[in-house]
């Protein structure tokens, strides 16, 4: 990695629904987490110093939500919403959602 997540410039894809998605991304690997923001959250918010560590072992894409920071649309008010969103970001994104991270075992829950 060659600057902190604070000195890299902002990107721009359009999403199918129109909304432009602003985002930064840094580091490198195959399969990059996206990082998403709560409700009210931009790019700003991120603490670069907790973005630099992560990207110090894989790429990693904050994304701004749909109506905050330089994003346009409307902020959407269900976080069904915004998952679709992060859906159609992805996709924007070219990135392939049929990719599957190695199988992790599953935890049982403490109640049932």
């Amino acid at each position: 990695m060659t600057n902190s997540y604070s000195e890299l410039p902002h990107k721009l894809v359009s999403g199918a629904n129109g909304v432009d998605y602003p985002y930064r991304e840094t580091g490198d690997s195959p399969m990059p987490p996206v990082l998403l923001q709560h409700f009210r959250g931009n790019l700003d918010f991120w603490d670069p110093v907790l973005v630099d560590r992560i990207a110090q072992d894989r790429e990693v894409i904050p994304l701004a939500n749909r109506g905050m920071g330089a994003s346009t649309g409307v902020v959407p008010d269900k976080v069904t919403d915004m998952a679709r969103d992060a859906i159609l970001f992805v996709g924007a994104l070219g990135l392939d959602l049929r990719r599957r991270a190695p199988a992790r075992p599953r935890i049982s829950p403490l109640l049932p």
